[in-house]
């Protein structure tokens, strides 16, 4: 059985008022940005795969903050989505 992505999306935008929508070229900024948006009250994150440190910011930011609900967005390939 194949995890359906759009799984408990509802309900994770339900937790903020906005999702901030994030095009990061640096790893290095991911989790300052994130982690100030989330002591902002904005925990629901997306971070844009239209750049090659994108899915390394997914990452670091899901790993180091705390509180973050992090998706990707402009998914443009199966690899992408699998990733």
């Amino acid at each position: 059985m194949t995890k359906n992505p759009q799984e408990g999306l509802e309900a994770a935008l339900a937790k903020a008022p906005v999702v901030p929508v994030m095009v990061i070229e640096d790893v290095k900024q991911a989790v300052p940005l994130a982690r100030a948006l989330v002591k902002g009250g904005l925990p629901v994150l997306e971070i844009t795969l239209r750049t090659e440190a994108a899915m390394d910011c997914i990452r670091a930011i899901i790993a180091e903050v705390e509180g973050a609900i992090v998706g990707a967005g402009t998914v443009l390939t199966p690899k992408q989505l699998r990733d």
